[in-house]
């Protein structure tokens, strides 16, 4: 039988015991104020965490940053690259509602689709990350001989914007990696069937 020393134990009734600058005992677990080295967890953890974790962490990361000073892995044991995922890894498609000039934010996805049903300006976008890259679906809709301009930030091979297809339901993909904030070198794939 495993014993457990403590100082300074205040009585909390039938719902457990306090630690001063520790935390408190109860009957349905361990709330802790202050901090814990364990060999070993397993439960869910709510707040943050401060410090090294030696070994694997199974379950689910929910709304958490994640700050790595040295590599991190998904699914391998070691890996060379700061982020390594063995498997797939995949980004949601984000679908963005039309005005004339159509802004992307950038801090919500990857990917998005935009379903052109009349002329429009794909405008500068917002939320923009060096180096993030992605792509925009371009959908016409069923009526199809709609238009897209650009904002100044989308860049193009020799300056010239794409002429998109214009057939009904046609899609067009504009592929995208942003150099710095203002500068978002772009290509396009045409009529993808």
């Amino acid at each position: 039988m495993s014993k457990f020393y403590v100082d300074n134990v205040e009585p909390r009734g039938s719902s457990g015991v306090t630690v001063a600058g520790v935390g408190t005992f109860a009957s349905g677990g361990l709330n802790l104020t202050g901090v814990a080295t364990a060999t070993s967890f397993a439960g869910n953890i709510t707040g943050d965490v401060t410090g090294n974790i030696t070994g694997d962490v199974t379950g689910d990361v929910n709304a958490g940053i994640l700050t790595a000073t040295s590599r991190v892995a998904v699914g391998s044991a070691s890996t060379t690259a700061s982020l390594y995922v063995v498997g797939n890894s995949a980004s949601n498609i984000v679908a963005v509602g039309t005005a004339s000039t159509i802004t992307v934010d950038l801090t919500t996805g990857n990917n998005f689709t935009i379903t052109l049903n009349g002329n429009y300006t794909l405008g500068n976008p917002t939320g923009v990350t060096t180096g993030q890259s992605g792509s925009i679906y371009l959908v016409q809709d069923g009526t199809g001989s709609r238009t897209l301009g650009f904002g100044t930030h989308w860049h193009f091979a020799g300056g010239t914007a794409p002429t998109l297809s214009t057939g009904a339901n046609a899609v067009d993909v504009l592929v995208y990696q942003c150099r710095t904030t203002t500068s978002i070198p772009s290509n396009t794939l045409l009529d993808v069937q």
